[in-house]
């Protein structure tokens, strides 16, 4: 079973069971800037669709757009800005390389706050961003960056007809994505992990008998 809803959240799709085709609903919500989800053939099946509905029924914003000075991004570098709704709960998050010589980001977010009385009034801000440049081990940014900017590439290839354009040139969504994951050394649905076992007689041989202590 399916369902469709449109929505302040756009188009909702919703399918219960095993029978309703993923695939078709998942195109769908792509190509509307939805979202779908599944409620899965359980007890809790009545508590799923409260907690989805719960999600969904109040968004805190709308028509949400993240700009950037194009002098202090790389032109091309930024994922996806724009966001049709931002729901209480849920997070969003914006990524891009950084121009040279920049040293503060001056971003700014604009979109639609919802009032009590069903009115909408422009919500706006404008965060500043130093620009810190050491290498750090323990925050790999750039790797977020290309996880993100393949999830997208992805969904962006998925969203569009298999009978129109060609995935095998090279500014096609998917060979973008699968430039950047052979890049950074992710495994997607277009690459793959493989695992090279070593020879333990050669490992045993590469091994000084003599440095070996007895047990």
């Amino acid at each position: 079973m399916s369902a469709s809803y449109t929505g302040n959240n756009g188009h909702i799709y919703i399918h219960n069971g095993e029978d309703a085709d993923r695939g078709f609903l998942r195109k769908l919500s792509l190509r509307n800037d939805g979202f779908m989800r599944h409620i899965y053939e359980a007890a809790d099946a009545a508590l799923q669709l409260h907690d989805f509905y719960r999600e969904v029924s109040s968004p805190l914003l709308s028509n949400v757009r993240f700009q950037y000075p194009r002098r202090q991004i790389r032109e091309g570098s930024v994922s996806r800005s724009q966001f049709r709704t931002i729901n209480d709960g849920s997070e969003v998050a914006v990524v891009g390389k950084i121009a040279e010589n920049v040293n503060e980001i001056t971003s700014k977010v604009i979109g639609l706050r919802s009032d009590g009385d069903g009115s909408k009034k422009l919500y706006e801000i404008n965060p500043k961003v130093q620009v810190n440049r050491e290498k750090n081990d323990y925050l790999p940014l750039e790797r977020l960056w290309a996880y993100i900017t393949i999830k997208q590439l992805l969904d962006k290839r998925d969203a569009g007809d298999a009978n129109l354009g060609d995935n095998s040139s090279e500014d096609s969504p998917e060979q973008k994505a699968l430039a950047i994951a052979l890049q950074f050394s992710f495994v997607t649905p277009l690459t793959s992990l493989v695992v090279v076992r070593l020879n333990k007689t050669d490992v045993l041989d590469a091994v000084d008998a003599e440095n070996v202590e007895e047990p």
